[in-house]
C-alpha cells in the first residue's frame, strides 16, 4: 500500500485503541477484525491478566479483613481475656505475620503478610495505651505506627505498606495540630503545619517518579498526590469565603503550583488519567465554589442561584469528562487487568 500525496500511512501508525475503533466506525475492520485487532495490540485482558487482578485484590482485603477481626475478636472478649494474653495474641500474630513474609520473601503472599504485620501493630500500641493507662494521645500512637510502617515499607517493597503509613502520617499530624497545639487545621500555625505536610507529598510524588515504576509508582505516587490536592483544597475554599488568614498564603500558593505540575508533568511528560481526572476535580470544586459566593452571597439570588449553579457544576463535569474522554483516546493505558497482571502475575504463576 503506498502513502497518499502529503497523508499518512495507517500501517505505520501505532495500533492505538482509538485508532482501532476508528478504523471499525469507518468500516474499515469488521468486528471480529477489531476484537482481533485489540488483542495483539494487548488492549483487551487476558484471562492471566485478570486472575492477576483478582488474587492481587482477594489478597488486600483479605488482609484487612483479618486485622479488622483480630479487633473484634479481642473487643468482643475483653472480660474474658488477661491483659497479657490480650497482647500476646495480638504480638503474637503480628510476629508471625512478619515471619511468614520473610519466608515467602518478594513474593505478592509474602509481602501481604508483611503488611499484615505491620498493620497489626497499631492494635497492639492501642492494647498497651490501654491496659497500662499511659496517658499518650492519639497523635503519638499514629506517629510510631507510621515509623513502623515506614520501616517494613522499606524492608518489603510493597506499594499497599506506603499507602497505610502515609494515611497514618496525615492523622499523626492532624491530631497533632488539635490536641497538641490547640490550633485551627487551616489557621494560624496549623495552616504552616499543613502546608507542610502538603510538601511532604510532594516530595513522596517526586520520589515515587523516580524510584519506583509500573503499578507501584502508579499506587503511591497517586496516593500522596490525592492526600496533598485534599488537604490543600480547603484552603482555595476559605480564600473564596474570605475566611482565610495570612498563614493560609503559602498554602494557597503551592495549591497553584501543584495544579501547575500536574498539569505540566501529566498531561505532556508522563500521561496519566488518574492525576488529569484529580485535576479537573479540583478545578471543578474550586470554581463551583467561587459561582456559589458570587450566586448566593454577592447577588443574593435564592431559586435561580442555586438552579444556575447546578448548571455551572453540570457544565463543568460535561467539558472536563469530553476531555478526558478525548486525551484518553489519544493517550491509551492498560486495562487495570493488566496492570493487575504487573503487580502479581509472578505470584500467581509461581
Amino acid at each position: 500500500m503506498s502513502t497518499p500525496p502529503g497523508g499518512v500511512d495507517v500501517l505505520a501508525l501505532s495500533a492505538r485503541r482509538g485508532r482501532l475503533h476508528a478504523l471499525a466506525a469507518a468500516g474499515v475492520l469488521a468486528p471480529e477484525e477489531l476484537e482481533r485487532g485489540l488483542g495483539f495490540a494487548g488492549r483487551r485482558p487476558t484471562v492471566a491478566s485478570w486472575s492477576a487482578y483478582l488474587y492481587w485484590h482477594a489478597l488486600i482485603i483479605g488482609v484487612v479483613l483479618l486485622v479488622a477481626g483480630v479487633i473484634f475478636f479481642v473487643a468482643a472478649n475483653w472480660s474474658a481475656l488477661d491483659g497479657f494474653v490480650r497482647m500476646g495474641l495480638v504480638g503474637g500474630l503480628m510476629v508471625l505475620a512478619t515471619l511468614v513474609g520473610g519466608f515467602l520473601g518478594e513474593t505478592l503472599a509474602g509481602r501481604a503478610m508483611s503488611l499484615l504485620g505491620g498493620l497489626l501493630f497499631g492494635p497492639l500500641l492501642a492494647l498497651y495505651g490501654q491496659i497500662y493507662q499511659t496517658g499518650a494521645d492519639a497523635w503519638e500512637l499514629f506517629a510510631l505506627w507510621t515509623l513502623v510502617l515506614v520501616a517494613y515499607g522499606a524492608l518489603v517493597r510493597f506499594a499497599g505498606t506506603w499507602v497505610v503509613a502515609l494515611l497514618g502520617l496525615h492523622i499523626a499530624c492532624f491530631a497533632w495540630i488539635n490536641q497538641e497545639l490547640g490550633s485551627d487545621f487551616y489557621d494560624d500555625s496549623g495552616a504552616w503545619i499543613v502546608t507542610a505536610l502538603a510538601l511532604v507529598d510532594a516530595g513522596v510524588v517526586a520520589l515515587g517518579e523516580r524510584f519506583t515504576s509500573g503499578r507501584e509508582r502508579d499506587v503511591i505516587t497517586g496516593t500522596a498526590a490525592y492526600f496533598g490536592l485534599a488537604i490543600l483544597l480547603p484552603f482555595s475554599i476559605l480564600l473564596i469565603f474570605d475566611e482565610g488568614s495570612t498563614a493560609a498564603l503559602p498554602g494557597l500558593v503551592l495549591t497553584i503550583l501543584a495544579l501547575a505540575a500536574i498539569w505540566l508533568v501529566y498531561r505532556w511528560r508522563r500521561p496519566d488519567l488518574a492525576m488529569l481526572a484529580a485535576f479537573a476535580t479540583m478545578i471543578t470544586i474550586i470554581v463551583t465554589a467561587a459561582c456559589g459566593r458570587l450566586l448566593l452571597d454577592k447577588l443574593d439570588a435564592e431559586l435561580w442561584g442555586v438552579t444556575m449553579l447546578g448548571v455551572i457544576v453540570c457544565a463543568q463535569v460535561w467539558a472536563f469528562t469530553r476531555w478526558l474522554l478525548a486525551w484518553r483516546r489519544e493517550h491509551p493505558q492498560r486495562h487495570h487487568a493488566d496492570a493487575g497482571a504487573e503487580a502479581g502475575g509472578e505470584e500467581v504463576a509461581s
